[in-house]
Order: structure tokens, then C-alpha cells, then sequence
């Protein structure tokens, strides 16, 4: 589920959450895991994006090193179209 809201040309905001369950380990090594993100994009000019991005993730099964079977993780990134 994806909400993304445009400011104007140079400002947006997105909120995803996602849902994935593989009880049977076929395509991933935990069986259930719940995530939630919020990235907040800025162009300063035509073709650049700068996004910064949170992440939670949340895990029935412990794939983290965390007792709480979550993890949260904080990005940037920088994006030029050619």
C-alpha cells in the first residue's frame, strides 16, 4: 500500500506499508514480516531527486541481532535522469 503526496515541482512525500508471508521458506528465509517507510523527495533541478527514506521493519521470526525481532533503517540517495 503506497500514499505519495506532491507538494509542488520540487517537494513530495510518500508513506508505504508492506506486508510479505512465506511460511514455507520458499522465497525468503523468515516467514512473516511487516514493514512501514516515509520518504521525503526534493528536486532542485529538472532531472535530480534527492530522497531521504526511514524504514521499519517488524518480524515474527528473529532474522536481526535485536531481541525485539525489529529494525530500522535510515537512507539517502541521490538520482540524475540522463
Amino acid at each position: 500500500l503506497i500514499s505519495r503526496v506532491t507538494f509542488n515541482d520540487k517537494w513530495r512525500l510518500a508513506l508505504r506499508g508492506e506486508y510479505t508471508s512465506d511460511p514455507d521458506y520458499v522465497q525468503l528465509s523468515y516467514t512473516q514480516t511487516n514493514a512501514i517507510s516515509v520518504n521525503l523527495d526534493y528536486s532542485p533541478y529538472k532531472n535530480v531527486w534527492l530522497r531521504a527514506e526511514a524504514k521499519g521493519l517488524m518480524n515474527k521470526d528473529n532474522y536481526t541481532t535485536f531481541p525485539d525481532k525489529s529494525l530500522f533503517i535510515a537512507t539517502g540517495s541521490l538520482s540524475v535522469a540522463f
